[in-house]
């Protein structure tokens, strides 16, 4: 497995000092904050200096912090500041067997030494790229590496010094580190010291220290081939060695034909020769001896061992080979189809692999007329038949049989067997010479009693394939008196070949004309012992197939079973689970069972009078089995390919049944060979992907396939194909005739342009898109993509192109997030944000860097502000409050303006001053002074020495403060703005008051009052009188605050403007009783925020509570939300649950509560958010806010507070998106085992196992393939054992229904209710109900629409309108005036905004339904949603028809209808055509199917008329006519194919069966025809009117996977059979 490669910007340069000297190493950075290098490097160093990409531009310099070394392994890690991150390196391990290994280091060695142009000296660096022979250095324990001999150097220094440290590596791998030269190993070998060794040596007290530092996982991947001896023992010579003679006589001119036939052009041969001839051990021998230069793969065909005579047989043995000569483990554990597709590509890599030696692949195969592939009864291809039709060029094929039979009929015409001339081989006089020894012996043998002839009988009975151990057990015989029997009288008779296992060897006869003559010998006496091997086998079953059953019972047995036709035995296999489990275990995959499953269902239905109940349990085994993999997310292979398993991810792909899937698979297996550079088998795969994507006709996969196919391709070798891909897809954009495929499809392109490096095309294409949704996510994906790989600019421009404003600023803030530690870009992306939302989140940032304690970014923030010195203030204010002087002081340097620098210092000079930093305070003081000159404006000057009297004033300088409060007093005497003078005067009075000369502030503060008298007089502003008040709550003068804020209630009420500041005064001095007044005249939201803020600032909850006793009622203004968040941050929880409450609009109070939690999460209060949100009254807006919640806390890395808020999520679905963008994320972040938390707590299991893919991709594209692996493999065995609903599920609707139509009522009406799934339940008894309607029988159909609308009867709104439109068709008054009363009862009840439209909806069409047209009109105001209006109004027209309300219900649909018509809101075809059709307006209603421009709605309004279609057949008759006629003019195949079998179901259920086949017969599909077809036959063989060949024709249906379907059929073929089968499994 290859790793990821070496990366230059990682390589180290270390600079080390030790006792004042400075050396140099080398190293290579591990991990983000790891450098590995060697011990010696670093030991006794008193520092370290780590140079990347040293002496040039891009040079980075760190120090370490650092350093762990081991002198036992001379290895050493040194740990650095973590910078940018980067993905972990994957380590190595080496077998100590013997193999040459590739490797490269890079390092900076003395020999490297250069001089520049100016003379100065450096060191380059050395990419060394050579060999290690691994058995070399054993005894010390390290690895020589022969390299390039290095060149000189000055001194007697060696070469290589400066190496030392350097990382080396094979294959992606770190598989060691340079340590040492041996100066007499030359001047072309060093030594490394083994990272495997080193990781895994135990200290006793420290346990594995170097992988303890390095975190790495264990075991680590192996980086030499497999070793070549053992895998062509085992997959090679093994299979061809017993049948090869150890000396051949007489066939030198053969042999050379053979030679030369290798040599030359000619890609096929085939010889023919009769029985005895020699020509397989020709055949063995030249493949055990081939020539020079010839690699050769065989298989010989035989009958003397039960399936090894098949192509299953064919395709394994070479994929063992083939898997062998390319060094990949064989991966047998695949389906059959899978199987041969990944021979395929086995046998391509080989040859690739072969053409670059300049070396041939040979294949042999021997004994093509022995093939019992296609023998009576089996559907399996032939051997010849999987033989390639086109050789690579390095591939011949040589081929043996006897001149008869021919060739089978599935060989195509221009296959090269069909035109090759075969070459007869003559006979050789020394194989009939053993030809007959062989005859004489065996009958021998035969005829006298004893050991052998039994095992004869067992090796005949078997087929062949028992091992030494199976006969052991079968004869009770010990092995030596077998080992005996085979070495002695068996020896020519019977041979042993390799097994399954390598370690077991089967027997079998020696030539197929032996076995055929003990077969004849034995003749009945073979049944004895068949029924022995049988007996053995139903030994193990019993004992529920354990671990240690023989290989033969799972694989020789149940072919030999097929082979005799044993169709007891083989349905026994086919249906026994735990026999399925252990075949899992054993092979890793469910192709063997499902093999067996195929096998026994195809015997069963090939009977002449075929067992249909039995055929049902077989059937229902299969598709239980086949449960364990659904769900397997198509991306999956992608990864596996990604990570190199490329067999394992092709065969995935290939097991989709889908082709859809198949295709969207083999496209990301492409995408992910390109991305390795593996090109061997992107042009089969791609072809194949491209194939099927065409073969669905669905025109949304066959466009992300070829878009997939275009990226994979864009800028490569292939890039014409990828343009020509993406001329396709935009040339077929306009046909689409939607606006979603449309919009889907363009970005589709996008994509493909980006790949292609064309952005301008890619915005063009952007630019073209209709939807503002599906535009704005095409935008933000790009913008992510770009912002990922560091490219702002680019992802500016996709913001920019976003025309939706809301969209773009949600996507704004995501990438913000994106680059929230890095300033600069966060400053650049800001450009593209408007100068409102630019200035608020640079404040923010600003504030939130501060409190992070990122001064630097903080200070970048501020900067970029319109007004930087504002935000600078308010951070030097928050570093104040926070006590940290030096940050303060940082922000303060930074304001430009001389009045806020100055008093900006003034607050840290009090602060120092406060804690007693004299010395300190006194320097800030006389900054401030000496900025008192430039201090233009008297206000300025007179606050600034309004400061440093206060500063003076702490630190007890009574005489500077006089002398400072006297200058204060003489510049605001000369201040001319009254308002301003008032200002500063209440400040110098505040100074006073702290300074304790209370006369002066006295003085001063009735001064101020007489400035502000005359102010107030003129402008009637209260301003000023409140500024004052402030000053006097602050300095506890509540006398004073209480007189000024009274008169300003009392002598200003009609003009008051009371906002925040001036009501926390009253908060200040707990003065409530004035605000209580304010509720008279002010019912503005901000009064009632600031009265409850001053309630509770004074500890007063019961005045706090009538606070909002006396708000209740009245109109609350938009700070209300302000008001909600301000008790959170108090914890007045309950009284902001009532606050966010109060008023009438759920939407409004549910945003209040959102709002809340958010706050109180973002206060640490996780408790109280989880109450908060428990008090939103909707479960959607619950789950909003807690995906809301779970996102932000993971983007701030608060895992554990996130996991808090997961279990209060309850929709499964969007829980499950959430918790994988969760996993994404820490992924990205380096958290993989949170990333696994997350995807652990993910509900459903198809969503985990989708989790688990995405998260094994973000892996993989780390680099870190071990642990992509384990993920993968997560992903599927998650899937697998989830078997979902099982068979129930999958056929109880059918089941149900077959026995009611069959006329077993009460077994029907007992089955229905059997599944714990009320709406498998529902579907079961409605169907019943509308079933026996059509039979006339009233009473029944209303008895069993009851039951049903018993299941329903709850609060789903979506299956509330599913039972009423079934209640309609019922006509059971009874029960809708019960369902009626129950869905009226939930429109009184609900609190949830969303759901009370629905429920109006569902009571509208009751009451329509019961009769009651007014009081049904009457609700339809309240219906919001259209769909849900349009079918409302269409009840009401149609159970009303001759009464007014009617009359304008059908008014006002038409009248909506039309404005769909002319306005083009496509959007709601389907729903408003249903409506009209239901209606009778066909008219109108196909109007708009007409005056549709998209394909897909057209096609799904149009399938869905049979649903509404009119009872009159002559109506349906005519109405099929005019909707086939709509369904012509779609353009799209696969969208009228849809509507061809909808209208083809309807008129064969009308009765009109002539003219259903006729309108089958307008599908273009053949597959979607031919089930259609299907489908008819069915119907008719279940109506009775078809009844010759029906029980054979249900048998091929049941034979198939859809076998359901045949089972109503059924009910009328062999009602005892359904009857037996559905007890069986039902109950």
């Amino acid at each position: 497995m290859t790793g990821a490669p070496l990366d230059r910007s990682r390589v180290a340069e270390l600079i080390v000092t030790r006792d004042g000297e400075r050396q140099r190493g080398s190293g290579y950075r591990v991990r983000t904050d790891a450098v590995l290098t060697a011990a010696h490097v670093v030991d006794g160093a008193s520092s370290v200096r780590i140079r990347f990409e040293p002496d040039l531009p891009g040079e980075r310099v760190v120090d370490a912090v650092s350093w762990w070394s081991d002198p036992v392994s001379d290895i050493a890690v040194v740990t650095i500041e973590a910078e940018d991150p980067v993905s972990p390196v994957s380590f190595g391990r080496i077998e100590n067997r013997a193999a040459v290994l590739a490797v490269e280091a890079v390092g900076f060695p003395l020999w490297k030494m250069r001089a520049d142009a100016a003379g100065l000296k450096y060191r380059d660096s050395c990419h060394a790229s050579g060999t290690v022979a691994v058995l070399s250095n054993w005894r010390e324990g390290t690895l020589e590496v022969v390299v390039e001999p290095a060149g000189s150097s000055d001194g007697d220094s060696s070469p290589w010094q400066g190496m030392s440290g350097s990382a080396l590596w094979s294959g992606g791998h770190v598989v060691g580190v340079i340590a040492k030269h041996h100066p007499g190993d030359g001047l072309g070998r060093l030594a490394a010291a083994r990272v495997d060794l080193a990781l895994d040596r135990v200290d006793p007290d420290q346990g594995t220290p170097l992988r303890d530092v390095l975190r790495v996982p264990a075991p680590l991947p192996g980086v030499l081939p497999p070793a070549r001896s053992a895998l062509i023992t085992n997959a090679y010579q093994a299979l061809v060695a017993e049948a090869a003679p150890q000396h051949l006589h007489d066939r030198n001119w053969e042999l050379g034909e053979l030679v030369r036939f290798c040599a030359g052009d000619e890609p096929y041969a085939w010889w023919h020769a009769g029985p005895w001839a020699g020509k397989s051990a020709l055949l063995a021998w030249f493949a055990q001896h081939p020539p020079d230069g010839v690699d050769v793969v065989s298989f010989f065909v035989t009958g003397r061992w039960a399936g090894q005579s098949d192509s299953d047989a064919f395709t394994e043995a070479l994929i063992d080979q083939l898997a062998a000569l390319v060094g990949e483990p064989p991966n047998q554990a695949l389906e059959a189809r899978a199987r041969r597709g990944h021979t395929l590509r086995l046998l391509n890599t080989a040859a690739a692999a072969c053409a670059a030696t300049g070396r041939t692949l040979l294949l042999v195969v021997d004994g093509l007329d022995e093939d019992t592939s296609r023998a009576e009864g089996l559907d399996r291809p032939s051997i010849a038949s999987l033989l390639p039709r086109r050789l690579p060029r390095s591939v011949r094929v040589l081929v043996a049989s006897r001149p008869h039979p021919e060739l089978p009929d599935d060989v195509v015409g221009d296959h090269p067997l069909r035109t090759v001339v075969p070459r007869l081989l003559r006979d050789s006089p020394y194989a009939k010479n053993l030809e007959g020894e062989a005859k004489r012996e065996l009958t021998t043998l035969l005829a006298k009693p004893g050991l052998q002839r039994d095992v004869l009988g067992l090796i005949t009975a078997s087929g062949g394939g028992l091992t030494q151990r199976d006969l052991e057990e079968l004869t009770g015989r010990p092995r030596y008196e077998l080992d005996a029997l085979f070495g002695g009288m068996l020896g020519r008779s019977v041979g042993a070949r390799a097994g399954r296992d390598p370690a077991e060897r089967v027997y079998l006869f020696t030539h197929d004309t032996l076995r055929e003559q003990a077969e004849h010998k034995y003749g009945t006496g073979l049944a004895a012992y068949r029924e022995q091997l049988d007996a053995w086998a139903e030994r193990y079953r019993a004992d529920g197939w354990p671990e240690h059953t023989p290989v033969y019972l799972f694989r020789g047995h149940p072919r030999l079973l097929a082979a005799l036709g044993d169709t007891d035995r083989m349905v026994a296999l086919a249906v026994d689970r735990p026999r399925h489990d252990r075949m899992l275990l054993l092979t890793g995959a469910d192709s063997l069972a499902l093999t067996e499953i195929v096998s026994a269902i195809g015997l069963l239905a090939r009977a002449p009078e075929p067992d249909l109940l039995t055929m049902l349990r077989v059937a229902a085994a299969r598709t239980e089995l086949g449960a364990r993999n659904q769900g397997i997310p198509a991306e999956l292979p992608g990864v596996w390919a990604r990570i190199g398993h490329v067999d394992r991810a092709i065969a995935l792909a290939e097991s989709f049944t889908s082709e859809m899937l198949r295709a969207k698979a083999l496209a990301g297996i492409v995408s992910a060979l390109v991305t390795r550079d593996d090109l061997r088998l992107v042009p089969r795969l791609a072809d194949e992907a491209e194939r099927l994507a065409r073969r669905t006709g669905n025109p949304l996969t066959l466009h992300e396939t070829l878009a997939t196919l275009a990226m994979a391709f864009a800028g490569g070798a292939e890039d014409e194909k990828a343009l020509r891909f993406a001329a396709e897809i935009h040339a077929n954009v306009p046909l689409l005739g939607d606006s979603y495929l449309h919009d889907v499809s363009l970005g589709h392109l996008v994509r493909v342009a980006c790949a292609r490096g064309d952005h301008d095309q890619a915005l063009a294409h952007i630019a073209a898109m209709s939807s503002d949704y599906q535009q704005s996510a095409t935008c933000e994906e790009r913008a992510l993509v770009a912002i990922r790989a560091s490219d702002d600019a680019l992802a500016s421009r996709f913001l920019r192109a976003m025309t939706d404003s809301y969209y773009r600023s949600r996507s704004l803030k995501l990438l913000l997030s994106e680059v929230r530690h890095d300033a600069q870009r966060t400053l650049g992306l800001l450009r593209e944000a408007d100068e409102k939302l630019r200035e608020h989140r640079l404040r923010a940032l600003g504030v939130a860097a501060m409190a992070a304690g990122d001064d630097d970014s903080a200070v970048v923030y501020a900067l970029a502000c319109n007004d930087p010195d504002e935000l600078l203030a308010d951070l030097v204010e928050q570093a104040v409050d926070e006590g940290d002087v030096t940050r303060a002081s940082r922000c303060a340097d930074e304001i430009s303006g001389p009045a806020l620098r100055a008093m900006a210092w003034c607050e840290l000079a009090t602060m120092c001053a406060k804690a007693g930093e004299m010395e300190r305070a006194a320097g800030l003081m006389a900054s401030v002074k000496a900025l008192l000159p430039d201090l233009e404006k008297p206000e300025d000057q007179a606050r600034v020495l309004v400061g440093l009297a206060r500063i003076a004033c702490v630190t007890g300088g009574t005489g500077q403060v006089g002398r400072l409060s006297a200058q204060a007093d003489e510049q605001a005497a000369t201040i001319e703005d009254p308002l301003v003078r008032v200002q500063t005067l209440s400040a110098m009075a505040a100074v006073a008051s702290l300074c304790g000369d209370r006369d002066r502030y006295v003085g001063l503060m009735d001064l101020a009052e007489a400035v502000a008298g005359p102010v107030i007089g003129q402008t009637r502003d209260m301003r000023p009188l409140l500024d004052l008040a402030h000053v006097a709550a602050d300095v506890e003068d509540d006398a004073r605050a209480r007189r000024l804020v009274g008169n300003v209630i009392d002598e200003w009420r009609s003009r008051i403007r009371l906002f925040g500041a001036a009501l926390s005064v009253v908060a200040k001095i707990g003065a409530v009783d004035l605000a209580l007044r304010l509720l008279e005249f002010d019912e503005k939201t901000e009064v009632v925020h600031s009265l409850l803020a001053a309630a509770v600032f004074a500890g007063d909850r019961e005045r706090a509570h009538q606070i909002m006793d006396a708000a209740a009622g009245r109109p609350l203004l938009s700070a209300r939300q302000e008001l909600v968040e301000l008790l959170v941050q108090l914890e007045e929880i309950d009284l902001a649950i009532v606050v966010a409450n109060s008023g009438d609009r759920v939407f409004d109070r549910s945003q209040r509560l959102i709002g809340a939690a958010k706050a109180a999460m973002a206060f640490g209060k996780d408790d109280h958010a989880r109450l908060l949100i428990t008090a939103i009254g909707t479960a959607y807006h619950q789950n909003q806010v807690l995906g809301e919640i779970i996102t932000s806390l993971v983007d701030e890395g608060c895992y554990d507070r996130a996991v808090h808020y997961v279990s209060a999520h309850d929709d499964d679905l969007r829980l499950a998106d959430l918790l994988t963008e969760c996993a994404l994320t820490a992924c990205r972040r380096g958290e993989l085992a949170r990333a696994r938390t997350f995807l652990a707590a993910v509900p459903m299991k198809s969503k985990r196992s989708a989790g688990m893919a995405a998260l094994a991709a973000a892996v993989a594209a780390s680099g870190d393939s071990e642990r992509a692996r384990a993920l993968c493999v997560e992903a599927e065995e998650v899937v697998r054992d989830d078997v979902g609903g099982g068979l129930l599920d999958q056929v109880h609707g059918a089941l149900v229904k077959a026995l009611d139509l069959a006329g077993d009522e009460s077994r029907a009406d007992r089955h229905a209710l059997i599944p714990k799934s009320g709406n498998l339940r529902f579907l079961a008894l409605s169907g019943m109900s509308l079933a026996a309607l059509d039979r006339g029988d009233v009473a029944r159909a209303q008895a069993l629409a009851a039951d049903a609308a018993r299941i329903r009867g709850r609060d789903e709104t979506w299956d509330l309108q599913q039972t009423i439109e079934f209640l309609q068709r019922t006509g059971a008054r009874e029960t809708v005036e019960q369902f009626a009363a129950a869905v009226e009862a939930l429109t009184r009840t609900t609190t949830d905004e969303f759901d009370r439209p629905r429920y109006c909806s569902v009571l509208a069409r009751a009451l329509a339904t019961l009769g009651r047209s007014a009081q049904a009109y009457a609700l339809v105001d309240e219906i919001r949603g259209d769909a849900d209006k349009f079918y409302a109004l269409a009840d009401i027209a149609r159970m009303a028809s001759a009464s007014p309300v009617g009359d304008t219900a059908r008014a006002v649909l038409t009248q909506l209808a039309r404005g769909v018509l002319v306005n083009g809101q496509e959007l709601w075809i389907e729903d408003l055509v249903k409506a009209l059709v239901s209606a009778g307006e066909n008219d109108l209603a196909l109007s708009l199917v007409d005056g549709s421009t998209e394909s897909m709605r057209k096609s799904v309004a149009l399938r869905a008329v049979p649903n509404v279609a009119p009872d009159d057949l002559r109506q349906r008759h005519d109405l099929t006519v005019r909707c086939l006629a709509s369904a012509a003019a779609i353009p799209s195949p696969y969208f009228r194919d849809g509507v061809y079998r909808n209208f083809a179901a309807m008129r064969d259920k009308d009765g009109e069966h002539a003219e259903a086949l006729r309108i089958a017969q307008l599908i273009d599909d053949p597959a979607v025809r031919e089930e259609t077809l299907r489908d008819i036959r069915l119907r008719a063989v279940a109506d009775g009117r078809e009844t010759t060949g029906s029980r054979k024709f249900v048998a091929d249906v049941l034979a198939t996977k859809d076998w359901s379907r045949a089972l109503i059929a059924l009910g009328k073929v062999d009602l005892p059979v359904l009857q037996r089968f559905a007890d069986e499994i039902l109950g």
